[in-house]
């Protein structure tokens, strides 16, 4: 009775600006929540790095080593700022942790390993960075060696996998930066598009897009972008994938875009190496400034969050990629019961 007498004299207008009121400030606190989760557990402020920041941006940094490793022309001595934070990073961590040999120790000692093996082969010698590599190798003597650096790839090896258990498949999914010189043919990439709209989305509302982008268009994303420096010259076509926020309901979706595009964007990239299509998954970090650019120089609409950009094309018979270790399987598992 109370809610009746109140719709009848409060006029229509005045109760949808309380509603609205009302979810406006839901998703400012949620959004202020973010805020400070993120500010206190990141790398965004000058603070104290915890033992799993440090990791981070370890792996971070041997992972522009070996991906400077895999390119087809690499500069000598590239990345010299990575080797001196890998070496500061090293060191700063054998004081934080029991285990001085763990997995990703040995991890970051076979990225300078590596990076020195091949400055060997170029005739460069590099004796100050073989003198503080052996010096930190030295609780790992004797240990097992992990994979790092590159490995060789067969073209032949990598298409009998795409035919195998999905085991072998998933073990044969690399990051690839050589492509040859022809490009992907549109109808491959709408075949394994519709292949990926197989993945699972929150209430089946399917938010994801996508873009294939070359030509013309391609030159305004290799202008904007940093994360394609190195292998540009054998790029010819980018998928950009992005998540419709139209799609979802209410504050407490805020990040549901990002979790359905995330979703859609491992199917498709699983989709298009099950059709031969090499890939590399860069992702769109940037600031307001560069993602309005980047939205207006390909007429996307705002309403639509970039989640990030697939390189896509042809494999050469032979070409190089980062080992990209992962970590221990017993160190992402908790059980609960």
């Amino acid at each position: 009775m109370t809610r009746d007498l109140v719709k009848k004299i409060i006029p229509r207008s005045v109760l949808i600006f309380r509603v609205n009121l009302l979810a406006l400030l839901s998703v400012v606190k949620l959004a202020m929540r973010d805020v400070f989760v993120y500010v206190k557990y990141a790398q965004v402020l000058n603070k104290d790095l915890t033992v799993a920041n440090i990791e981070a941006s370890l792996i971070a940094n041997c992972h522009s080593i070996e991906r400077g490793l895999s390119l087809s022309n690499v500069r000598l001595r590239f990345g010299g700022a990575n080797i001196d934070r890998i070496i500061q990073l090293l060191n700063i961590r054998l004081n934080m942790v029991n285990d001085k040999c763990d997995h990703i120790h040995r991890m970051a000692i076979g990225v300078l390993d590596a990076y020195i093996n091949y400055h060997e082969t170029k005739g460069v010698s590099l004796p100050e960075l073989i003198l503080k590599t052996r010096e930190l190798s030295g609780p790992c003597a004797g240990a097992p060696v992990v994979n790092s650096g590159t490995k060789r790839i067969l073209k032949s090896d990598w298409t009998v996998s795409q035919s195998s258990d999905f085991g072998v498949f998933a073990r044969n999914r690399f990051s690839i930066r050589n492509f040859s010189s022809i490009p992907v043919e549109n109808e491959v990439l709408y075949k394994a598009i519709n292949l990926a709209q197989r993945a699972p989305s929150v209430c089946n509302r399917q938010s994801s897009r996508v873009y294939i982008v070359y030509g013309c268009a391609l030159d305004k994303i290799l202008a904007i972008h940093n994360g394609i420096r190195g292998f540009e010259q054998h790029i010819h076509k980018i998928l950009v994938v992005t998540s419709e926020v139209q799609s979802f309901f209410g504050a407490t979706e805020r990040h549901q875009p990002f979790i359905d595009g995330g979703i859609f964007l491992m199917s498709l990239v699983y989709a298009l190496q099950y059709y031969s299509v090499g890939t590399c998954t860069i992702n769109w970090a940037v600031d307001i400034a560069r993602d309005k650019q980047l939205k207006m120089s390909l007429g996307l609409p705002d309403s639509q969050e970039i989640i990030a950009m697939i390189v896509v094309g042809n494999v050469p018979d032979e070409f190089n990629v980062a080992c990209s270790e992962r970590l221990d399987t017993n160190e992402i598992i908790k059980t609960i019961n």
